[in-house]
């Protein structure tokens, strides 16, 4: 499997390591790309560092790509490697974050991806909890669909307000900021018919207004099938000034005509699911349950 750092870096060598070894435990080799060891300041080397880095693993015969993290970077990649997106469609990719950036255009293509847990978050994240890793590996290597469920097994809940109603569609989304940074490019995905899925992380509740709003003035909930909304992280009321409740905001900013469910671990946290993007699935508000109609397996 191909390693590679498309946005932020990690600073300290071990962690970079930790990485390594993080997909080793899968029983994987890990191919270690240059980026994975390079920064210029908040991004993992220049941009045709990282983007040389994509493209060569796109064209490697590695089974998939890995992305070492998040942070901010891979949107400026994408003039580069676009052109080379298709050779990813025998390949796994995995990321979310920033990373969506890179998964929304390949989804785009038809080409699944995978909204997954990255080997170098922190040691309490992800690829480091047995739970959220158990899952990533049955999506990737058996032939699974059926219930998608927490690693925790807490319970999804139908978002207050929202239909009791199902619906099927491609599900589509990541990182709330990023999506929204793509509206209007040629590298944002149709959502007519889409299962929407958006998480985020230490946005204070009038930035997540303001997201939530250009995604309703662009018409994004018109077109979409249903909702479902993952982890949003650190984005609770600032004492410094007046606000208004998380909760609130996404109560009077999401329809209420569609099935949405909320308290899916997908995004950001120590519970992390993995969810393939690009597949079939059925949400059902009523009975809260999100199914995969279509394997990822590679």
């Amino acid at each position: 499997m191909a390693l590679i750092a498309p946005a932020s870096p990690i600073y300290e060598k071990e962690n970079r390591d930790a990485a390594v070894a993080a997909i080793e435990s899968l029983g994987l080799e890990a191919v270690r790309y240059p980026s994975v060891d390079a920064q210029l300041g908040y991004l993992a080397g220049s941009d045709e560092t990282r983007a040389r880095d994509l493209i060569e693993a796109l064209k490697s015969s590695a089974r998939g790509i890995f992305c070492l993290r998040g942070g901010y970077g891979s949107a400026r990649l994408l003039e580069y490697a676009e052109p080379y997106f298709e050779l990813a469609r025998d390949k796994a990719f995995l990321g979310f974050s920033d990373i969506t950036a890179l998964n929304l255009p390949l989804v785009g293509r038809g080409i699944p991806v995978m909204h997954a847990p990255m080997p170098g978050e922190n040691k309490s994240e992800g690829f480091h909890n047995e739970k959220s890793l158990a899952q990533l590996r049955r999506l990737l290597f058996e032939p699974f669909t059926g219930m998608i469920e927490n690693p925790s097994g807490e319970p999804f809940r139908r978002f207050k307000g929202a239909a009791a109603k199902k619906a099927r569609g491609r599900l589509v989304g990541g990182n709330l900021q990023v999506i929204c940074s793509l509206l209007g490019t040629p590298y944002m995905p149709p959502l007519e018919g889409a299962i929407l899925l958006i998480e985020e992380i230490g946005k204070p509740p009038y930035y997540i207004d303001g997201f939530l709003t250009q995604l309703r003035n662009a018409g994004a909930f018109d077109a979409c099938a249903g909702i479902v909304l993952g982890n949003f992280i650190s984005c609770g009321d600032r004492r410094d000034k007046p606000s208004i409740p998380l909760e609130k905001v996404l109560e009077s900013t999401l329809p209420k005509d569609k099935p949405i469910i909320e308290n899916v671990h997908a995004g950001h946290g120590a519970d992390k699911l993995s969810l393939p993007l690009g597949l079939m699935y059925e949400i059902d508000s009523g009975r809260e349950t999100l199914e995969l109609l279509e394997s990822y397996a590679t």
